[in-house]
């Protein structure tokens, strides 16, 4: 079994899991704009509901993300990101069948919890599998194949819904994260020699990093990226709808 599992830990098995893994974390996540009007009908909601939801789902995911980082490096990422992937499948499955508006801005934060060990601690596992005069590449591919998932996902997602309604639209979306479980074999690293970083408790890593003028530069970076981007994401579909575009 572990001989098995040795030759899926090679770098080009990491890197094909992970490319396939955050194609489908970011193509998924991005397409819920769409689901913004369907749902909120549905639910009879007005519009603020869905969006509050997504707003607390990318604090969750910012929020969670340098534990779910640290653990990826203490032990590896495949356990992080089998976990995420449970967390990633059940979010979205609350996010479609629950009626309430506290319940589905729950289950938006428990789906943000999952992004965060989906998403960047893949980037990790990836690095770490290569050598590092190979690791700009590897690590280029694997976010040009996020990029690529947003593309294949949204239109992916618009035909479920237009197809199945929203509520089942997002149960299927669900079971197709759990490929992510499959997926997370080859993340399933050796154990990592420790370093002096490693050694470092969690408070004195992030002790180190909020003292660092370059973190906070770089954490206003994201934020702006970020905000403009999820709020595009949210509300430009139901926009366009307004304004008379409608998909034929």
């Amino acid at each position: 079994m572990f001989q098995v599992l040795d030759k899926f830990r090679q770098p080009i098995f990491v890197l094909i899991a992970g490319s396939i893994l955050l194609a489908l974390a970011f193509g998924i996540r991005h397409s819920f704009g769409i689901f913004l009007i369907p749902i909120s009908e549905k639910n009879q909601w007005g519009r603020e509901v869905f969006a509050m939801g997504l707003a607390f789902q990318n604090l969750m995911w910012g929020i969670w993300q340098p534990f779910t980082g640290r653990i990826s490096d203490k032990i590896g990422a495949g356990v992080v990101v089998c976990v995420g992937s449970i967390l990633y499948c059940l979010g979205l499955f609350l996010m479609g069948f629950l009626t309430t508006k506290t319940g589905f801005i729950i289950a938006s934060g428990i789906l943000g919890i999952g992004i965060s060990g989906v998403t960047f601690p893949i980037f990790g596992a990836i690095s770490r599998s290569v050598t590092p005069e190979k690791r700009s590449v590897s690590i280029g591919i694997a976010m040009s194949s996020a990029s690529l998932g947003q593309f294949i996902m949204l239109p992916a997602s618009l035909v479920l819904l237009q197809s199945f309604g929203p509520t089942l639209a997002f149960g299927i979306l669900s079971l197709l994260t759990l490929i992510m479980l499959v997926l997370a074999v080859p993340m399933f690293e050796k154990p990592i020699q420790q370093t002096s970083t490693q050694d470092l408790s969690l408070k004195e890593v992030l002790t180190e990093a909020f003292g660092h003028k370059g973190f906070w530069l770089l954490c206003f970076g994201f934020f702006v990226c970020g905000f403009h981007i999820l709020f595009i994401m949210t509300h430009a579909p139901a926009f366009l709808i307004d304004k008379g575009y409608h998909h034929k």
